[in-house]
């Protein structure tokens, strides 16, 4: 899956520790990006895109949240993420293949 030109990094954070189902997909954007609402809508889409593709593959109930920020800040439990376009993809920690995807925005 392309990644928009705006966005430098994506990351998957589970909000709980205990539940990997409820992600935050972070989206960073480039130094000279401009936030508007045509990119936030098409980042959404491929967030609920991606959700729909887990639930169906997992039979699982996946709740995703999107935040566009600027620059990534700190993670107190750096355990929570979970996948990261800047890790290696043997890293990840999850099985789903659409998840994987979405997260290496090449």
């Amino acid at each position: 899956m392309n990644k928009p030109d705006e966005i430098q990094r994506v990351r998957a954070i589970a909000l709980d520790a205990d539940d990997v189902c409820s992600l935050e997909f972070e989206a960073e954007m480039k130094v000279d990006a401009a936030f508007d609402l045509d990119l936030r809508d098409k980042l959404r889409d491929i967030v609920i895109d991606a959700e729909w593709k887990l639930r169906d593959e997992t039979q699982q109930d996946w709740y995703f949240k999107l935040s566009m920020v600027n620059k990534f800040g700190s993670v107190e439990n750096r355990s929570r993420i979970l996948a990261a376009s800047y890790l290696s993809p043997s890293l990840f920690r999850s099985q789903s293949s659409c998840f994987n995807q979405f997260i290496q925005v090449e």
